[in-house]
């Protein structure tokens, strides 16, 4: 049992030293005061208290910031999460299906995530709204969906902004149809290392 006291770094045995200084310390003022014995170990219990609780406070920053993220997918299932500057992190909607709201060419669009899917897919609209210039775009595909074929367009979207993690020249598609809500396919999610499904939550890791 003795080997591990040598296992303490240096900054934990100055921080067990910084406590046991603080508590002293707390201990000599109330003793001045010439207060009694009991009430002295009193506020020194209350003041121990408070410190231990702030330690454990400090020591679960990061649990805590977790559970906030958490809460804030539950919440906002659209809203993606950043963790650890190297995931993404979209939590499953009531329809069971995964959106997240973009910001494309600095405007806000909330896209349905679809990893069937090749390319990522908007309308004429929206592509009207993000500054495509229409005269230099030419229909070069073929689109199967339930309602027949439809043409498609070849785009590069220059800059796709998730909560503050940018991806530029984006290779996308633009379809004659009018869309309920754009696809976001593999076209962009081939930037990521790997994706996958956990626990109603997708994640993007890079």
């Amino acid at each position: 049992m003795i080997n591990n006291y040598n296992d303490l770094s240096g900054s934990q045995i100055a921080n067990v030293i910084y406590i046991i200084i603080v508590i002293a310390l707390i201990a000599f003022g109330f003793s001045r005061k010439e207060m009694p014995v009991k009430l002295i170990l009193k506020y020194t219990i209350i003041w121990i208290a408070i410190i231990l609780f702030v330690i454990v406070l400090y020591s679960f920053r990061y649990e805590f910031g977790d559970v906030k993220n958490r809460v804030s997918t539950e919440l906002f299932p659209s809203k993606a999460v950043i963790k650890n500057h190297e995931q993404i992190i979209i939590a499953i909607s009531a329809d069971g299906h995964f959106y997240i709201n973009l910001k494309v060419n600095n405007k806000n669009i909330r896209f349905m995530i679809d990893t069937g899917a090749s390319e990522t897919v908007i309308d004429k609209k929206i592509a009207k709204d993000i500054g495509i210039d229409f005269g230099n775009i030419y229909y070069d595909k073929i689109f199967k969906t339930a309602n027949g074929q439809v043409r498609g367009a070849s785009i590069n979207i220059d800059e796709i902004d998730v909560s503050g993690m940018k991806f530029y020249n984006v290779e996308a598609s633009i379809t004659e149809s009018d869309l309920s809500v754009p696809l976001l396919g593999m076209s962009f999610l081939k930037r990521f290392y790997k994706y996958e499904f956990y626990r109603e939550k997708l994640i993007l890791t890079l």
